[in-house]
């Protein structure tokens, strides 16, 4: 931020103690500068355990990766998931202050991509989300521009196509990966 001060988006587990055994969540904490203590912005995570309730054990405390941004909103944070089902991977959270938080039970991004020569692969794993952002971010106020690309490690061409798919998700997670960048829009193709 422009006075020194720096947030940190990270992902944690209870680290073995069993009265405390949420999964891996992630939190939201602050500090003066990069070289000082942080501290929790808040004692709950990000996405509470039973977020959705439909669902506690697939997407509740999975969350990691998160990526971190503030822009005139407020504070996001996008995160990839670890179901073994595939679905609702992609989750977004928003928050005005950086301590109440709110997850989107709506997947973020999906698997599915459409490439410039109408080809179309769905990814076994799309993990480690970033954005690319317009202008980059202000100096002045730390503010993020406009995102413009979505960028993901991927591994796997879709199930059933190769047998990096099982090596991407069941196989001990061994499956090559590799950096995919795609335009955001509704139409957009990488």
């Amino acid at each position: 931020m422009p006075d020194g001060s720096v947030y940190l988006a990270f992902q944690a587990d209870s680290c073995g103690d069993p009265t405390h055994d949420t999964g891996a969540m992630v939190g939201l904490a602050k500090s003066a500068a990069w070289d000082q203590p942080f501290e929790l912005t808040s004692p709950d995570p990000v996405t509470p355990k039973d977020w959705d309730p439909l669902h506690p054990v697939c997407w509740a405390g999975v969350d990691e990766d998160p990526f971190l941004w503030l822009d005139k909103r407020g504070f996001h944070i996008l995160t990839h998931g670890m179901c073994p089902s595939g679905l609702r991977q992609a989750h977004y959270k928003f928050s005005v202050d950086g301590v109440n938080w709110k997850t989107s039970y709506l997947q973020t991004y999906h698997y599915l991509v459409k490439y410039e020569d109408k080809s179309r692969h769905a990814f076994a794993r799309m993990e480690r989300p970033q954005l690319v952002f317009a202008g980059g971010f202000d100096e002045n106020t730390g503010l993020a521009g406009e995102p413009v690309a979505l960028v993901n490690g991927v591994c796997g061409f879709g199930f059933g196509k190769n047998h990096s798919d099982f090596e991407c998700v069941f196989d001990k997670l061994t499956g090559m990966t590799w950096t995919l960048v795609r335009p955001l829009g509704d139409e957009a193709e990488v």
